[in-house]
């Protein structure tokens, strides 16, 4: 899974490319919950200000709703971020409902030379 939230109620919840599971955190078991065919998703996270779940491909933010199974296209990234990002290494909300994006990049010619920003 490339990542995990835990939602208001306290259920958790994983994410692997297209499929949402639900996780068991007392014994980390995972069911899956939806398959959400032609995405691949990462980031998952929780806004706190709404108590949906949200997750990004890099360009586009999208609001998964766990319970009817449903995705919908919330904005792009750089819409939200207010400048171009390229590469978006990972996303939160802030309890506020205000959306955080990082941006990791290879800017030279060693492959430790990595610059980071915050958006």
């Amino acid at each position: 899974m490339s990542s995990v939230t835990v939602d208001l109620d306290g259920a958790a919840w994983g994410l692997a490319g297209n499929r949402l599971y639900s996780v068991n955190l007392a014994d980390a078991t995972t069911t899956l919950v939806a398959t959400f065919d032609g995405y691949s998703l990462m980031g998952l996270t929780l806004n706190p200000a709404d108590g949906m779940l949200y997750a990004q491909d890099n360009a586009t933010v999208y609001r998964i709703d766990p319970i009817p199974h449903t995705i919908a296209i919330v904005a792009t990234v750089a819409a939200v971020s207010g400048g171009a990002l390229n590469t978006v290494a990972g996303m939160a909300i802030d309890s506020g409902g205000a959306f955080w994006f990082s941006q990791v990049e290879n800017g030279g010619a060693d492959p430790w030379d990595l610059t980071y920003a915050l958006w």
